[in-house]
């Protein structure tokens, strides 16, 4: 190894273990990760629990959904670690792994080490904080699909290894999210296209994930047809979609401050600035797979439904990879190497600081009297009953209150009035869907409640305001368990009694 190249790889090092240490730092003063969803996918792993000891538990684990392969990496904090400590561990090696990505990205393609610095900012996104994790995970093994489509067979290679090398990978992928599936497979012909590859080669990978895509196109009629499916929906229209602020919220879309608007203004520049500078040179000097990837990504983000088959944030989940992708794609900008490395950093740097000060500001006073609900929970409760009426956060931009009852299942067992299992892609399920019998929703809309609702639950975790524990207090079904705080654990007068039919 020369000299020249032992200096690019302590950089690149060196670099991919700043980017992690950064990542990490926002987690360092909090307990309870903000991520919508995250709770409910550690619920998933109580209620798969139960339905491997016990057969009629009234649960079914479902090995063929495209969207469970994330929880290898769950159930592993899950087995190491105490409940709460999981979901935060949980949380934080699947941030960390899509940091690594971007710097295997980086490497394997040879990309400017600055790019991908200003790119790992785009792992704080909306998807994160919403707890889209199974997305999240699927763009790990598309990653690998990407970079092991460019591979050239060796000379005198059996023919069988391609096919079995890209049927492995379409299993990995299809289990990880059918999305990511979907978008790898329509990636094959483009990639046969942008490399001049012969119809052979093509062919012998098509061959290799053709099963996988049958199975796919099973699993997505049976759920096209039940009644978990939903049909498009357009809350954002095409146009709207080149407004600055929900490319911000779309693209990075966490903490209420500024320093998004500047990232996300500093990438385009940062991109624009290496495109004019390249303009002489072919695919004005980007990398051609890449830039042919982030294309695709403003297709998706420009044409997609906000909402298809129950799916939510259709279109701009796939905007932090088009950053992501865009940034790696394009040549260096002229700001010389000192300036592109002060540059990234200090959007890396002012990005993670304000996210950490923004969680922990959240935890202090946004859960204020969660931690003190959830200790006085009982172990293994019947049943637990969410209500949430707080609304927008002073510190985040999505609805960080919704699923937060759901930390009580995670901690302390039990059921909840929501689940995951009621989702008929979950990794685990109900057999019996009617088994709500009280308001359904409630998760939502708060102020459908009804008193009769209590005769369900042990407990009542609730969200809100004076106004809101003030309307809990004229319940006379409903004692106070505690006290303070904007989250109050109540006791349900018919707790414990047997279940209504």
């Amino acid at each position: 190894m020369g000299f020249l190249e032992g200096r690019a790889m302590v950089a690149q090092v060196a670099l991919a273990f700043s980017c992690v240490a950064l990542t990490v730092v926002p987690f360092l003063g909090i307990d309870l990760v903000p991520s919508t969803d995250l709770p409910q996918h550690l619920g998933q792993m109580r209620l798969f629990e139960r339905a491997w000891n016990d057969p009629a538990s009234g649960l079914t684990i479902q090995w063929g959904t495209p969207y469970w392969l994330v929880y290898a990496v769950v159930a592993v904090a899950w087995v190491a670690l105490p409940p709460l400590a999981a979901a935060w561990a949980a949380a934080l090696g699947l941030l960390v792994l899509q940091t690594v990505s971007i710097q295997i990205l980086g490497t394997g393609l040879g990309r400017p080490l600055a790019a991908r610095a200003l790119a790992t900012a785009f792992v704080f996104n909306q998807l994160f904080y919403w707890g889209f994790l199974n997305f999240q995970f699927g763009w790990l093994p598309f990653v690998a699909w990407f970079l092991v489509s460019r591979r050239r067979p060796g000379e005198g290679e059996a023919a069988w290894k391609e096919p079995v090398i890209f049927a492995g990978l379409a299993v990995v992928l299809y289990l990880s999210h059918a999305l990511w599936f979907a978008l790898a497979v329509a990636w094959l012909p483009l990639e046969a296209w942008l490399s001049g590859r012969r119809r052979e080669e093509l062919g012998r990978r098509l061959v290799g994930l053709a099963p996988v895509a049958l199975a796919a196109a099973g699993w997505f009629i049976q759920v096209r047809s039940s009644s978990f499916a939903t049909g498009a929906e357009w809350g954002l229209q095409q146009f709207s979609r080149i407004d600055l602020r929900s490319i911000v919220l779309g693209a990075l879309g966490g903490v209420r401050h500024p320093v998004e608007l500047i990232v996300v203004i500093a990438a385009l520049l940062w991109i624009a600035l290496a495109l004019v500078a390249h303009r002489r040179e072919p695919w004005l000097g980007c990398d051609r797979y890449l830039a042919t990837l982030t294309l695709v990504f403003v297709v998706l983000y420009a044409v997609l439904p906000d909402k298809y088959v129950n799916t939510i944030r259709f279109s701009s989940r796939w905007l932090p990879y088009l950053f992501i992708t865009a940034l790696l794609a394009v040549g260096r900008p002229p700001l010389g190497k000192i300036g592109r490395a002060a540059v990234a950093g200090l959007l890396l740097v002012a990005l993670v600081a304000t996210t950490a000060v923004a969680w922990r500001g959240f935890e202090e006073t946004e859960l204020a009297g969660f931690s003190e609900a959830l200790t006085a929970l009982p172990d293994s409760p019947r049943r637990v009953l969410g209500l949430n009426y707080l609304e927008e956060s002073r510190y985040l931009w999505v609805r960080p209150f919704r699923q937060k009852f759901a930390w009580a299942q995670v901690a302390k067992r039990g059921e909840l009035s929501f689940s995951f299992g009621y989702f008929a892609t979950s990794l685990v399920v109900y057999d019996d869907l009617d088994r709500v019998v009280w308001t359904r929703n409630l998760d939502n809309y708060p102020e459908l409640l009804q008193a009769t609702d209590f005769e369900h639950f042990d407990f009542v975790l609730v969200g809100g305001g004076p106004d809101a524990h003030a309307r809990m207090s004229r319940f006379p079904e409903l004692a106070a368990v505690t006290s303070g705080g904007l989250w109050r654990l109540y006791q349900a007068a018919a707790g414990g009694a047997p279940e209504q039919p």
